[in-house]
């Protein structure tokens, strides 16, 4: 069996609780399979399906990556509020990440479709994502966001042919000090 066979063997018993089972390649960002009820298959890199130019900044996939756990986000794309679970899976020896995306506005009445409280919603949502990647203190991105994007970054950088700088400072019980 090739590898998408295996994949939708491995998620078929998840089809009826998620809305987009979507299986990535954490490190290229590309879609491998995507299996959609209500929104457009698109393959290519996994960013371009939430309509961004660039890796996002709160990447769950490559969290589950690294950490070889499944994590949890909320997201807000075209109208609508998505629960984004990404968890690793291994096939051949491989580890990918399957991403299964439920619309969790459509039944639960969060909001309504008014233009407002819809920016309103995108404004909430995006501030929780921002949260877990920068530090509450400083503003600037936290460890966590430089374990999980340096690699990539480092990589996108050799292929645009880019220079790149680097600077990790570490100040220990720099809570404590002020």
């Amino acid at each position: 069996m090739n590898l998408v066979g295996k994949i939708e063997e491995r998620l078929s018993l998840f089809s009826s609780l998620y809305d987009d089972i979507r299986i990535i390649d954490p490190f290229k960002k590309k879609i491998i399979l995507s299996k959609s009820k209500d929104y457009e298959q698109s393959m290519g890199v996994c960013y371009k399906w939430w309509k961004r130019d660039e890796i996002c900044k709160n990447c769950i996939s490559m969290r589950a990556f690294i950490n070889k756990e499944t994590f949890v986000k909320v997201e807000y794309n075209g109208g609508k509020i998505l629960l984004v679970t990404a968890t690793p899976v291994t096939i051949d020896d491989q580890v990918y990440i399957a991403e299964l995306i439920k619309d969790i506005s459509r039944n639960g009445g969060l909001f309504s479709k008014e233009e407002e409280d819809s920016c309103y919603v995108a404004q909430l949502i995006n501030s929780m994502n921002e949260k877990t990647i920068k530090d509450k203190l400083t503003g600037i991105y936290n460890r966590k966001y430089i374990n999980e994007r340096l690699a990539m970054d480092l990589s996108y950088s050799k292929i645009i042919n880019l220079s790149m700088s680097v600077i990790i400072l570490e100040i220990p019980d720099f809570d404590s000090t002020i």
